[in-house]
Formats: structure tokens, sequence, C-alpha cells
């Protein structure tokens, strides 16, 4: 029997991945997996072994917590607590990576093959917990993904929905980002992968290409905010600086793939209205 245990921070990619695996009928202990302090390697491995996990996924650099002044030694850590615990039970070891370990511009897309070059601490904390993940488990997957957004939370759109809702116009510089990704696309990503291992490094984020005007009208006119929104006169710094970053493409097909942003975010406007608030965070 497939067992999954979910270990974080409790992010809110932990909070929708529990919901959802027990949508999709797993055997999952929700406030175990909530509680569990991944920075107690012994806590680990009786958690794991207690739950006899067959998978164990750290959702440890699903966000990027340095805005927030978390402390991003700890995100290695965790991983490596995370995966040796999962290596000695003999179970997959699954962690939930980021862009930010290819750097801040946004350039060509990034495939898994290509050399990690991270300019940012969280980056470089990234690409530590990716190297020992899979130094410690022979059995473990790297997903990459983007900066996230989901139901409960509006990630990189927080600001942005701020200044539309308090005022009636807004100018947005028009500078290329990578775009956003949905959660409950990579949440369907990764509980594929609980059913079917897939080893290595695999990269699943929103597809196309879009600047921040793009996505800041898109975001507005959605959620049907009265609020025109248009370019400065002059280029300006970045008005989402959370989406400077390098985009992620894949020559891996062996799970599902996650669709246009614009798919993404026509999702995410419906789905906001059915917050199912029996886990919290």
């Amino acid at each position: 029997m497939l067992r999954p245990l979910v270990a974080g921070r409790r992010e809110a990619l932990q909070v929708e991945l529990l919901r959802a695996l027990i949508r999709y009928g797993f055997e999952v202990d929700v406030d175990r997996d909530m509680d569990l302090d991944v920075f107690d390697r012994e806590a680990c491995r009786r958690a794991i072994g207690d739950a006899r996990a067959t998978v164990v996924i750290d959702c440890g650099a699903a966000e990027d917590h340095s805005h927030d002044e978390e402390p991003l030694d700890d995100l290695p850590i965790a991983a490596e607590n995370l995966a040796i615990a999962a290596a000695e039970h003999g179970a997959h070891s699954v962690f939930i990576s980021t862009g930010k370990v290819f750097g801040e511009a946004v350039g060509a897309a990034s495939l898994e093959s290509d050399p990690p070059t991270p300019t940012s601490p969280f980056g470089a904390a990234a690409l530590s917990a990716e190297r020992l993940v899979a130094r410690l488990n022979a059995q473990h997957t790297i997903v990459r993904s983007g900066e996230l957004y989901g139901r409960r939370w509006t990630g990189p759109f927080d600001d942005l929905l701020a200044r539309a809702s308090s005022v009636g116009h807004l100018t947005v510089a028009s500078n290329p980002i990578c775009p956003p990704t949905y959660v409950r696309y990579l949440v369907s990503t990764l509980q594929a992968l609980v059913r079917r291992p897939v080893y290595g490094i695999v990269h699943r984020a929103a597809t196309g290409s879009c600047n921040e005007l793009e996505l800041a009208r898109a975001v507005v006119s959605l959620l049907g905010i009265d609020c025109s929104i248009e370019a400065p006169a002059e280029p300006e710094p970045a008005t989402l600086p959370h989406l400077r970053g390098a985009c992620l493409s894949t020559r891996r097909e062996e799970l599902p793939s996650i669709p246009h942003w614009r798919i993404c975010l026509r999702a995410w406007a419906l789905d906001r209205a059915h917050v199912d608030e029996r886990i919290q965070p």
C-alpha cells in the first residue's frame, strides 16, 4: 500500500497537498505530518517508521521564506534529516525545489540538465538541499517549480491585489517575468508521483511567457476588481519582484504537465470561492 508522509513547516503547499491526498483516498495522518519537527532527526525517523511511509514529500523549498527573515540554513538541515530517515526506511524522497536555483535573471527556459547558478541566498540554500537529498537517498526525485499561489494564498499577487483594491488606477512595469504556477496543478503532479515513482530531477511549472503588465491585468480582470492598469511612460524597476528568475522547461514527460499560465489563472479564479477549511495551516 502507498503511504505518503508530507513534511514541511506548515507551508501552504503542505496544506494543499495533504488535502488533495485525502481526496484521492490515501492514508494520511494530518496532525502527525503538520506537527513533525523536521529539524529533529530522531523525530523524523520515528514519524516515517510509525507511518510505514513509502514516500516522503519535503515541501521545504516550495516557498521563498527569505523575505520573512526565516533562517535559510535550516532548509538543508531539514532536507538532510528527512532524506536520511526516508532512506533508512526504504522510502522514496521527494524534494520540492525552485527555479531560483538558476538565478534571478529572466532568460531562456532552463532544462533539468542545465547547470544551476543560484544568485540569491534562497536559491543557494535550495540547491544545497537538493544535493543532500540526491546524495543521501538513491530513491529520490527533485521537483523544481516556479513561484506558487493557491486558493488560500495569493503569494506573488499580495501587494498587487492590495493596491488594486484601494485605488482605481495602477501603473505596472512591463518587464518580462517567469509566470507563477497554480499549486493545484503541481499537486496533481505530486500525487501522480506518489502512485508511480519517477527518479531524478523533474521541472514542473506553468508554461508560456508573459510580462508584469500582462499578468497584473489578467489577475485584476479575473477577480473582477475595478482598477485600470497601464504601463508607465518610462521604464521602471520590477513591479512583481518575486517573479524575477529563470523560467523552467522540461524534457521529461513521465508526469502530468502544468498548463499555460492563463489557464492556471482562470482555474484559480474559479476555485477561490470554494476553499476547503477543514484542514488549517
